[in-house]
């Protein structure tokens, strides 16, 4: 909600799902919320019933391609959200897992439809999976002026293994700035101040 309480913010969510799950939903709320912008976020789930027997990178670009479809026919813009890697994921020579090309793939085929690097506010400067980075500004500090981004279970942000979808008992840096800059980037298209990333672009926190 922006502070002239005119924008309204609806939030779809719940861990392990894949965007195969949410075309229903979608196709729903295009008609009854109709929303102007759209940040789609997925990190590579496939343990649900319409995730079987599909090849992970063929069904997302299929099922999201379908849903940035969906949304650009009723007028939305639409933000494609790079996730940051997992531990043992690897990256390619400018950062990027195979989604985020994904999602690279979609925005440059599509009208109304950028990606958001927001991945890059936890990574290492290279886009590379860390544990740990130099605090910024309104964060507790560790030791050394670190901290925590990543959970021990090297893919979510918790600083404590939890189980799933149950809330972070301590306040999770990671989630914070991943939330922040998925945040930044839909208030900025809503507000007519998008910077419109390219495919080049690479933001990342200063140290």
């Amino acid at each position: 909600m922006l502070a002239d309480h005119r924008n309204e913010v609806l939030v779809r969510t719940w861990g392990g799902t894949a965007p195969c799950d949410w075309l229903t939903d979608i196709r729903d709320q295009v008609r009854r919320w109709r929303p102007t912008v759209v940040a789609l976020a997925f990190s590579g789930n496939q343990g649900t019933a319409c995730m079987q027997g599909r090849d992970l990178i063929t069904a997302y670009r299929q099922d999201v391609t379908e849903a940035v479809r969906l949304l650009t026919d009723y007028g939305a813009d639409v933000i494609l959200v790079e996730a940051p890697p997992r531990r043992d994921q690897e990256v390619d020579a400018a950062g990027l897992t195979p989604l985020d090309r994904v999602w690279r793939e979609i925005a440059a085929s599509w009208p109304r439809t950028r990606v958001a690097p927001a991945g890059r506010a936890v990574t290492t400067a290279t886009g590379h999976f860390t544990p740990m980075l130099p605090c910024v500004a309104g964060e507790t500090c560790g030791p050394g002026g670190q901290v925590t981004v990543r959970s021990p279970d090297g893919v979510h942000f918790c600083p404590k293994v939890e189980p799933p979808m149950v809330a972070c008992p301590v306040v999770a840096a990671g989630a914070v700035r991943y939330g922040t800059a998925i945040a930044r980037a839909a208030l900025a298209l809503a507000t007519g101040k998008d910077p419109r990333p390219t495919a080049g672009d690479s933001p990342h926190p200063a140290a």
